[in-house]
């Protein structure tokens, strides 16, 4: 029979006294050179997880106070944002839109002359308008 075809055969299907060609073993070569090799990998198994948690130890050092200061961490308040929160007034939502887009302290609320009458408006019949041409 052609090598190719032994394992294709059920070993009780061999005749008695056939031998089949032995395959090479899976063992890593016993050279003391492969030994050094594999006690080196086996201390580097049990260094590197302490080095990739002292990377992050350092990574989080260094990142954490730079989130904790812009406020990046959910339900924490730097001193920064509590001192800013002291000043700010929670009773103008009775009192209409803010027009003006940034804190400056005072805010704008009359609309600018500029900005009456520009509303785009939709249309019943479908189309859009702005408030001037209505």
């Amino acid at each position: 029979t052609s090598r190719s075809s032994l394992w294709l055969k059920p070993s009780w299907l061999e005749p008695f006294g056939v031998e089949r060609p032995r395959r090479r073993s899976h063992r890593p070569c016993q050279a003391p050179v492969f030994q050094a090799g594999r006690r080196l990998a086996a201390a580097m198994d049990k260094l590197m997880p302490v080095v990739g948690g002292m990377v992050g130890l350092y990574a989080a050092a260094k990142i954490i106070p730079v989130m904790y200061r812009w406020e990046l961490i959910p339900g924490v308040g730097s001193p920064e944002y509590q001192a800013k929160a002291k000043t700010i007034r929670y009773d103008h939502y009775t009192e209409g839109i803010v027009y003006s887009p940034y804190d400056t302290g005072d805010p704008v609320r009359e609309m600018p002359a500029a900005s009456a009458n520009k509303m785009y408006l939709r249309q019943k019949s479908g189309g859009w308008k702005f408030q001037s041409e209505m």
